[in-house]
């Protein structure tokens, strides 16, 4: 037998791909091995072989041990009990440890295997994902691989099978070069105030924040942390007045709290009472613009807009393109014989860049005013109405909300204090991505209002879902990052 390259400089070229044996994981392992053969690689597995070669070693031993670059390990609920597998993964983390490899071990994962089930020499590694679908996790893997220079074979036949290998996989297909917007669900938060004030209150003050004036969050027995000067607080409760113990920065306050607490705090607690004085400062916004509160199953709270006494009315906006545009935030459908409202929910983010992150909702009333009382009909509604409904219309909703909290202007302002206040923008943040993904579905004409679901009767709505808890009656798409 002649030797191969390999045998002759001593250079790790093989990949091992390790598995279980099982119908189906026999089935990816072959499929995973013919591909990446066709890009080039020298493959191993007990059921293929050496693709394209020889074997030319005498066990598994000598093929990890001698000549692996990379040892694959196809993780599942099978594979993690059986002897082989765990045997072949022992080896290759002892040859790991003895030859000092980075990331000789590549764990890709095939099913829905708990992290915390997999083997202890594979926790600390980040596992590709297989179970999200196999081109994906091939085009992962062949990254990985390119990126840790594992040598395969160059010429115009592999070259030619890989370029195959992905566009019929559409491995990075239809993928294009050039710098794409996108729209995010975030809108920045600036003008932050400058400190934060430590109060002592009295024994007999409300430690319900809705009893105060201002945006409070009470701490241990008697502290009272606010944004608001201590003449300007009061509690409903009791008359007594507040005293100022500390007027703190807000950037040392956000290194580790105060002494004057007497308690240590940690960045999360720190945080934690920062946001929470600002989801205060956003529900006290939405109250003075009218706005009615509704209760996720959560706990958290979105905000809608009540039917208006002259109807259902549409508001100007300036949509992405910087088109002059108006649209509802309600609408009625007389078929189910509900409202709709679009219903938004503020979630305060601090960090390099303060800012709000909105989760969009939609709620169903009866009267343009009252919830509807069965959860599970407003959940099958929500359904029927929000299939229909795509990306774009989610985002111009967003802008529509966003333009009618600012009055049209550039921003509006979350009261937190007498004379204190954080400007939010009426307008999402944008980022921009150096890859360009093909729109799978242009914004069309016509369609300025989201539409109702057609093929759903008043029967199937009125169905009652089999028993178990509510889900979310409100919960709605949430843009997220969108393209342009």
């Amino acid at each position: 037998m002649q030797p191969t390259e390999q045998q002759v400089n001593g250079e790790r070229r093989l990949i091992f791909v390790s598995h279980a044996v099982s119908s189906q994981d026999n089935h990816a392992t072959l499929w995973l091995c013919t591909r990446l053969a066709a890009a080039g690689y020298e493959v191993w597995s007990d059921l293929t072989r050496l693709i394209g070669g020889e074997l030319f070693w005498k066990d598994i031993q000598e093929a990890i041990r001698s000549h692996a670059a990379k040892v694959v390990f196809l993780v599942s609920r099978a594979s993690v009990i059986k002897d082989g597998f765990l045997n072949e993964l022992s080896l290759a983390a002892g040859t790991e440890r003895s030859e000092s490899f980075s990331d000789f071990l590549i764990p890709c994962r095939l099913d829905d295997l708990p992290h915390n089930d997999l083997p202890a020499q594979l926790h600390r590694r980040n596992a590709i994902e297989f179970s999200e679908g196999w081109h994906l996790g091939l085009g992962r893997l062949l990254t990985k691989l390119e990126k840790d220079s594992v040598p395969r074979k160059k010429g115009a036949a592999q070259d030619e099978l890989s370029a195959w290998s992905k566009e019929f996989l559409q491995i990075d297909g239809g993928l294009n070069r050039s710098t794409e917007k996108l729209y995010s669900t975030w809108v920045a938060m600036s003008d932050l105030p400058a400190s934060i004030r430590i109060h002592r209150r009295n024994a007999g003050h409300s430690t319900v924040r809705q009893s105060w004036t201002w945006p409070v969050v009470p701490f241990g027995s008697r502290a009272l942390l606010s944004f608001a000067a201590a003449n300007e607080l009061s509690d409903a409760h009791a008359p007594q007045a507040v005293v100022l113990e500390k007027d703190v920065s807000l950037d040392a306050f956000l290194e580790c709290g105060h002494p004057a607490l007497l308690t240590k705090l940690s960045k999360h607690d720190v945080s934690n009472i920062l946001v929470d004085l600002l989801q205060q400062g956003w529900a006290r916004f939405c109250e003075q613009r009218g706005l009615l509160p509704f209760e996720l199953a959560s706990g958290r709270k979105c905000w809608y807009l009540p039917l208006p006494q002259s109807g259902i009315e549409r508001y100007p906006f300036v949509d992405m393109a910087g088109k002059n545009r108006k649209k509802a935030l309600i609408g009625r459908s007389d078929k189910y014989d509900v409202y709709w409202h679009l219903a938004v929910q503020a979630n305060p983010v601090l960090g390099v860049s303060p800012r709000l992150g909105m989760s969009l909702h939609v709620i169903f009333t009866s009267d343009g005013k009252t919830p509807l009382v069965s959860a599970k009909r407003m959940h099958r509604l929500r359904r029927a109405f929000c299939k229909n409904w795509w990306q774009w219309q989610w985002r111009d909703l967003l802008l529509v909300f966003l333009s009618w909290c600012a009055r049209q202007e550039l921003s509006f302002d979350l009261p937190v204090g007498g004379n204190r206040s954080v400007s939010v923008s009426a307008r999402p943040m944008v980022f921009e991505a150096p890859i360009t993904a093909p729109e799978g579905r242009e914004a069309g004409t016509g369609l300025d209002e989201p539409l109702e679901a057609e093929d759903l009767t008043v029967d199937w709505l009125e169905q009652e879902a089999e028993p178990g808890p509510d889900p979310d009656p409100a919960e709605g798409g949430e843009g997220g990052m969108t393209g342009g």
